[in-house]
């Protein structure tokens, strides 16, 4: 920690003492991405992305884009279970950050 020897006016407060302390707060936070792709006719396209921020101490959603809608409907189930095996991969990681995940 760091001392000021000031005084120190912040909003709607006015530090009387002459030494001020300092801190600060260090967040971890860790951003997984992914994407779902399905083989057809020998190409592989994608047809979903996936995205998850996970901060330190705090709850995070996984965000999804569908980029093909005909074969993400062809293919959802099988879409479903690659979305599930990127949430138990980002509750796991979250768990160290002490972040849950819908």
């Amino acid at each position: 920690m760091s001392e000021l020897k000031n005084q120190l006016t912040s909003v709607g407060n006015t530090i009387t003492s002459s030494t001020a302390k300092v801190t600060s707060t260090i967040t971890e936070s860790t951003n997984l991405n992914g994407t779902v792709e399905v083989e057809k006719d020998g190409m592989k396209q994608t047809v979903l992305t996936m995205s998850c921020s996970l901060t330190q101490n705090n709850v995070a959603n996984i965000q999804t884009y569908v980029t093909n809608m005909d074969l993400f409907l062809a293919n959802s189930q099988l879409v479903q279970s690659e979305v599930l095996k990127f949430r138990e991969k980002a509750a796991q990681v979250g768990k160290g950050l002490n972040c849950f995940v819908f």
